[in-house]
């Protein structure tokens, strides 16, 4: 299955230059007499004959970080080269393509592909940092220096913990706002979103880890204990899944070993 993943992937999702798109839709456009169902229901060539379903060609950070993620825990247990080989060749555009000069990293930038797009809500290209682009691209950065042992992946890591503290940090509360100040604020309070900082507070715990730095535990600790509020996760119900590893990484403590 994990083949059949990555195929689908490479072959229907995956942009040349090796970011991926955002979505694949339930529709094929111009097809009238199948309903989607009935469309998968059919062989590959006869899919192909009634056309492709639409895609959603935006390129999200987040979600190519996500990606760059799996392809490295991919690696890890398989030992494909494969898998890691894709998973840094994102990393490098997306590095390239989306990293700021403060070492953030923007959400989505405009093309020509996105021009093309029908869409229902415009899209924003807002070139501020937000808290789950950060957190998710730092969060696989780290896993691919650990996986590759290249220490550019690291120190981009490192910048963006800095610039994470420097824009989007509650000083005063703890925890992370979930975009820096635009000068709203002052009508529409700053949200600090439960699972973009449970993200947050691991990458952060890993990167302490990483670099042997106890205060970026700490952080990571305060994060969850600004955040993780009795009414917060009472209104957040099940979407709680990264706050329960955050948890337990923090809680149990990261075990390393050595074979020498």
């Amino acid at each position: 299955r994990l083949e059949q993943i990555d195929r689908y992937l490479r072959e229907h999702m995956r942009r040349a230059d090796g970011l991926y798109y955002a979505s694949q839709k339930d529709t094929v456009e111009g097809m009238t007499k199948l309903n989607i169902d009935a469309y998968y229901a059919l062989p590959d060539a006869q899919r192909r004959a009634h056309g492709i379903p639409t895609i959603d060609h935006s390129t999200f950070t987040d979600l190519n970080a996500r990606i760059v993620e799996g392809y490295v825990r991919a690696f890890e247990a398989t030992t494909e080269k494969h898998f890691l080989v894709t998973a840094i060749t994102t990393a490098t555009t997306l590095t390239a393509k989306r990293r700021t000069k403060a070492g953030w990293y923007l959400q989505l930038k405009p093309d020509a592909e996105l021009d093309q797009d029908k869409r229902t809500h415009v899209l924003r290209f807002d070139e501020r940092p937000y808290l789950r682009t950060q957190a998710y691209t730092g969060r696989a950065l780290l896993a691919l220096y650990q996986a590759s042992a290249d220490p550019q992946w690291l120190e981009h890591a490192r910048q963006i913990a800095t610039a994470m503290r420097e824009h989007l940090e509650d000083r005063k509360l703890g925890g992370f706002f979930a975009a820096s100040a635009d000068g709203t604020e002052t009508v529409i309070a700053r949200r600090k979103p439960l699972e973009d900082n449970a993200v947050a507070a691991q990458f952060l715990y890993l990167l302490g880890v990483a670099i042997k730095d106890e205060k970026l535990k700490l952080l990571a600790e305060k994060t969850l204990r600004a955040t993780a509020l009795p009414n917060v996760m009472r209104r957040e119900g099940r979407v709680t899944g990264n706050l329960a590893m955050a948890l337990e990484l923090v809680s149990a403590g990261y075990v390393e070993f050595s074979v020498v």
